[in-house]
């Protein structure tokens, strides 16, 4: 809920700044010192000066400053002013479900990781990278390692190979340990990743670059004689020997995340946090499809809902054209049966009547069959109900 807006006179103002130090009134008011600083000045009220409330404290005499008049007709100072206090922030909820669960298991000393000094019986991915990256004979190339080989996201210069290598074994290790499969990438996909509560995250361990300033470039004399000076950069990236764990884009090789080492902790103490972090990520991973896989029932169902009633108008509509249909069928019949009674009754007023052989009579009698079979009351009233089938959809 927003917080009430304070709104002081300035004589208001005045008693209060020379009641209490500013610091405990920007408190009450929800605003810094600086805050309430610049509303006093704004408003010209005094304030006291420094050591007053220290002098006021031991008994010493001080001297409040009036406060000043202010001019007739000033239409520049504000006569009051009004507060805001900063919204109360409600601390975050308490972690629930599976990130939760981590992080006390994590918490437990006996769960720990730990990065071994060196490399004695490495997981068999850690092993497959190591022979792959130390297939490149470059020494301090920024990329090591044959890019052919699928292998575990190990981005660094040869320099960090070996670290890097412990930290992957014992992250990979630890991965297994608590129920996670690690596995590498196929055909252009190169990176490595770990599957957690279903999600498969990408995951590796890069060295990050550091921007050094390049040597200004030296001029140089053209043929014309004229001094030409080429462009350069005025910085370069180079390996800074600094690791990260990072995660990376379920796209392309960029980096989502990434959690640097420094000089007060190295990487080898934040695998724990990782971890939690992966499990956290994997956690919204699932929410996120939860609410996707909700959005599209509702989507279907609402599709569901819009195609029955589309159904129910188009049933309707047909059984609207079947009663027209029949109207008009039996308009028709109706028309033609008296139509051919006046044809019989003339036929039967002429000298000589009606023949029972002749053609006239047997058209007749084939006109009157066909007035009563367009007729749908002489059918059986059931065939009223049937309406032409819809098209299935």
């Amino acid at each position: 809920m927003q917080p009430e807006l304070i709104r002081l006179t300035r004589e208001e103002l005045y008693d209060k700044v020379w009641t209490e130090p500013v610091r405990a009134l920007a408190k009450q008011f929800g605003i810094s010192g600086v805050g309430l600083a610049k509303a006093c000045k704004r408003l010209k009220v005094p304030v006291p000066g420094r050591g007053y409330w220290a002098k006021k404290a031991v008994g010493t005499r001080v001297t409040r400053i009036p406060l000043p008049a202010l001019p007739p007709n000033d239409a520049v100072t504000p006569r009051e002013t009004v507060f805001q206090p900063a919204q109360e922030t409600l601390p975050p909820p308490p972690l629930t479900g599976p990130v939760a669960q981590q992080v006390a298991f994590e918490a437990d000393p006996a769960n720990s990781i730990a990065v071994p000094e060196a490399l004695h019986s490495a997981h068999p991915l850690v092993r497959a990278t190591r022979e792959a990256l130390d297939s490149s004979g470059k020494k301090e190339a920024r990329s090591v390692g044959d890019r052919q080989a699928h292998h575990l996201d190990i981005d660094v210069t040869k320099a960090s190979l070996r670290r890097a290598l412990r930290i992957m074994d014992a992250l990979v290790k630890a991965f297994e340990a608590r129920g996670w499969k690690v596995s590498l990438g196929a055909g252009d996909d190169r990176k490595s990743y770990v599957t957690i509560l279903g999600q498969q995250l990408p995951f590796g361990i890069r060295e990050t670059l550091k921007k050094v300033l390049n040597e200004p470039p030296k001029p140089q004399r053209l043929s014309d004689g004229t001094i030409y000076t080429p462009w350069q950069s005025k910085y370069r990236d180079e390996p800074s020997g600094r690791l990260a764990l990072v995660i990376r884009y379920s796209w392309g090789y960029g980096v989502s995340k990434s959690w640097v080492e420094t000089t007060t902790r190295p990487l080898e103490d934040r695998l724990r946090d990782f971890i939690i972090s992966l499990v956290r990520m994997a956690n919204e991973g699932v929410e996120r499809d939860r609410r996707h896989e909700g959005e599209e029932r509702a989507r279907q169902e609402a599709e569901g809902r819009r195609v029955a009633e589309q159904r129910r108008r188009e049933a309707e509509a047909a059984r609207v054209r079947a009663l027209d249909r029949q109207a008009s069928q039996w308009e028709g019949s109706r028309r033609l049966r008296d139509y051919l009674t006046a044809v019989r009754a003339a036929a039967e007023s002429q000298r000589g009547g009606l023949h029972t052989c002749s053609e006239f009579t047997a058209w007749l009698a084939w006109a009157e069959a066909h007035a009563r079979s367009i007729d749908p009351l002489q059918q059986p009233l059931d065939s009223l109900l049937t309406v032409e089938p819809l098209k299935p959809r």
